[in-house]
C-alpha cells in the first residue's frame, strides 16, 4: 500500500514540475545590460553589420533594458545576428521561436537554430535541443539524441542540461534507469543554487521507489529552493511537514540554514 502511496505522490510532484512555464531557453547572465549603454552608437553599429552588437541589441529589446520591450524588434536584431553565425543570437531566436515571442510559435525553427549553435559547442543550445528531443517539439522524439545533447552541455556545467540528464536516468528514457546517476546529475546541479534541481532532489528523497525515503533530505532540499522563490517547493514543504515529527523538520531545517553553494 505504501509503494503505491510513494509511486502517487511521486507522479503527482513530477506532473507540478512539469506543469511549469517552460523554462526560458535562453539562460545567459541577465545583468544590466541596458544601463550605462549608448543606445544610439549601438543601433549605429547593429546597422552596419555588427552582429555583436545586433545581439546586444536584441538582448536590449527582448529583456527591456534601457529601451520599451519589444520582441519583434528583438527577432530581427537576433536574426541579422544569427545569419552571420553569432552561437548566443541564434540561441536567443531559437527560444523566441520555442516562446512564440515576437515570432509565430515553431518548434521546427527553434530547433534549427538551436542546432546551429549546438552545433558550435554551445551548452545552452545543446541542453535547448536536448529538451525539444526529449518532448518530441519541432523534431521526432528521440531519447537518444536528448541524452546526447544533455551530456554534452552537463559535463560543461550547464544547468538545464545537468537537470535533463538526471531526468532521464530518473525515467530510464534512452538510457538505463539509474537513481543514483540522477541523485549525482540533479546534484550537480542543485549545488549550483538551481531551484529546478533542488526541488527534484526533494522528489527522489520524497517519494522515488528506487530511493529510500528520507524526509529530512527532502525537506532541506525544498526548503532551499523554496528560499530561492520556487514555489512547488514551498507547496511540497507543507504536504512533507504533514509526514515528520518536530525533531526531524528541526534538524531539516537545521541542515537547510547550513548549506551554501559550491563555487
Amino acid at each position: 500500500m505504501w509503494l503505491i502511496k510513494k509511486k502517487y505522490l511521486l507522479a503527482l510532484l513530477i506532473v507540478l514540475f512539469l506543469s511549469l512555464p517552460a523554462w526560458t531557453a535562453d539562460q545567459q547572465s541577465k545583468n544590466d545590460a541596458g544601463k550605462g549603454v549608448n543606445i544610439k552608437a549601438l543601433i549605429t553599429q547593429a546597422k552596419q553589420g555588427d552582429a555583436d552588437a545586433q545581439y546586444a541589441l536584441g538582448n536590449l529589446y527582448a529583456r527591456e533594458q534601457g529601451v520599451k520591450r519589444d520582441y519583434m524588434e528583438a527577432a530581427t536584431w537576433y536574426r541579422k545576428a544569427a545569419d552571420q553565425g553569432n552561437i548566443y543570437a541564434q540561441n536567443s531566436l531559437g527560444a523566441l521561436y520555442e516562446n512564440g515571442q515576437g515570432v509565430d510559435l515553431s518548434y521546427i525553427e527553434a530547433a534549427k537554430w538551436y542546432r546551429l549553435a549546438a552545433n558550435q559547442g554551445y551548452t545552452i543550445a545543446q541542453a535547448n535541443l536536448g529538451s525539444l528531443y526529449e518532448n518530441g517539439k519541432g523534431v521526432p522524439r528521440d531519447y537518444k539524441m536528448a541524452y546526447l545533447m544533455y551530456q554534452l552541455g552537463a559535463i560543461k556545467g550547464n544547468l538545464k542540461a545537468q537537470v535533463g540528464l538526471g531526468n532521464l536516468y530518473r525515467t530510464g528514457n534512452g538510457v538505463t534507469q539509474d537513481a543514483t546517476q540522477a541523485i549525482h546529475w540533479y546534484r550537480k546541479a542543485a549545488d549550483q543554487n538551481y531551484p529546478p534541481a533542488q526541488y527534484l532532489l526533494g522528489v527522489m528523497y520524497a517519494s522515488d521507489s528506487n530511493v529510500a525515503t528520507d524526509y529530512i533530505q527532502a525537506y532541506m532540499w525544498w526548503k532551499i529552493a523554496a528560499l530561492n522563490g520556487h514555489k512547488e517547493s514551498r507547496y511540497s514543504l507543507k504536504k512533507i511537514a504533514l509526514l515528520m515529527d518536530s525533531a526531524q523538520i528541526e534538524e531539516a531545517e537545521r541542515l537547510a540554514k547550513q548549506w551554501k553553494p559550491k563555487q
